[in-house]
């Protein structure tokens, strides 16, 4: 795949027009499906100029696992609560509002003193 895409790059910029980009998967005859294709194409194109200069060099970081933020399994992109945000944390440390709230619902109003 790397030379096929190399081949189209005539000015060896690392880019290529999106038409030779797709013309390399046809002549590799790989069997991938149309939504893949249409991520692969769409990631590439973000991380280029545009339509004209295709970063082919994208695609293998996407293959290798090398684009930040698109790995669902890596945690280096994605946040992490805090440990002290943690749900028995937050409980714990609310009580007293939590308390307050509920006394204030349990009490009767002056209209059912009525």
């Amino acid at each position: 795949m790397k030379d096929t895409l190399e081949l189209e790059d005539y000015e060896d910029e690392g880019a290529i027009p999106v038409s030779a980009f797709k013309e390399a998967f046809v002549t590799l005859d790989l069997s991938i499906e149309d939504d893949l294709l249409d991520f692969i194409y769409f990631v590439v194109y973000q991380k280029s100029e545009s339509l004209e200069k295709m970063r082919y060099a994208t695609l293998f970081d996407l293959i290798d696992g090398k684009l930040p933020g698109l790995n669902a399994t890596s945690s280096e992109g994605g946040r992490k609560r805090p440990e002290s945000s943690s749900p028995e944390k937050l409980k714990a440390r609310n009580l007293e509002k939590f308390a307050g709230v509920q006394a204030l619902q349990q009490k009767p109003s002056d209209a059912d003193l009525a």
